[in-house]
């Protein structure tokens, strides 16, 4: 009989607050030295994955210091649903309405991180594949963020090929596709924090997954989690419309479901404008 596969989900601190963030079923992992913060989280990943040695069938993961405050999750619940189902790759991942109301996290990017687009068809291009990725449906079983997922390590070695020829790329000084992945973009307000090559690493996932016919079980409850939009969760019930009408296309390749998506998703976006203007006509300021 195999062994039973073994479950390593790491999580990563860079000094000691973030290390009292940690879950204590999850691994402690150590990134205080922090030598390419460039990088992000891919430095501490990549070095676990170049340099560790797993079986073919061990799950794998990494979070940040902020799972559970982004999924409101704990270990107890991820541990428990991996080693009670039989799925090759788990999503963890937050904020179901960025995950519904966009068609894949590409459109998503672009409106945070303008120029993502492109310079992801650029990079595919670079590596062989001619994709537009504009042209990407995504819903809740391929949609992932903040690399928060858990799969097996065959899954792992295919997504750092993928990501080592963005490594590559960008580590080249006389790339000048290179040279694009590490402009600054904005994130939370600031502009001199993380380059674009970090927001194209967490959202390759979705792409690896799509290109390996791979789907994802969602462990969390969308209808307790987080959501990233202010006043959204008035709105589950048509989340739940978009991401099923996407789910539809992607069986049917139907387009009737993505004009009715975009209908409901118009209106949410509607809705949560006229409610951000009468707040702020009314004198009531959003909370951050």
């Amino acid at each position: 009989m195999a062994d039973s596969p073994r479950i390593f989900i790491y999580q990563i601190f860079y000094d000691d607050l973030t290390k009292s963030k940690l879950d204590k079923g999850f691994i402690p992992l150590d990134n205080t030295e922090n030598l390419r913060p460039d990088w992000a989280e891919y430095w501490p990943i990549r070095n676990v994955l170049l340099n560790q040695n797993f079986n073919s069938n061990d799950y794998i993961g990494f979070l940040s210091s902020k799972f559970y405050e982004k999924t409101w999750c704990s270990s107890e619940v991820v541990l428990d649903t991996i080693a009670s189902r039989k799925h090759d790759f788990y999503s963890i991942s937050p904020y179901f309405d960025q995950m519904a109301l966009y068609l894949n996290s590409f459109e998503q990017g672009e409106s945070y991180h303008p120029g993502i687009k492109n310079l992801t068809n650029a990079f595919l291009r670079q590596i062989g594949i001619d994709y537009d990725v504009s042209n990407f449906v995504s819903d809740v079983s391929t949609c992932i963020y903040c690399n928060y997922f858990v799969a097996k390590y065959e899954f792992w070695k295919i997504w750092l090929e993928y990501a080592e020829q963005l490594f590559q790329i960008v580590e080249n000084k006389e790339s000048d596709l290179g040279r694009l992945f590490t402009n600054f973009t904005e994130y939370r307000e600031k502009n001199d924090i993380f380059h674009m090559k970090v927001f194209l690493l967490e959202r390759l996932v979705s792409l690896v997954l799509k290109f390996q016919n791979l789907s994802a079980f969602h462990i969390l409850d969308v209808r307790k989690a987080p959501f990233d939009l202010h006043n959204v969760s008035n709105f589950l019930g048509d989340l739940l419309t978009c991401d099923a009408l996407k789910g539809q296309y992607l069986k049917t390749n139907s387009l009737c479901y993505l004009q009715e998506f975009a209908k409901v998703r118009n209106k949410v976006f509607s809705n949560l404008k006229s409610i951000a203007q009468n707040k702020t006509n009314s004198g009531v300021i959003n909370a951050p």
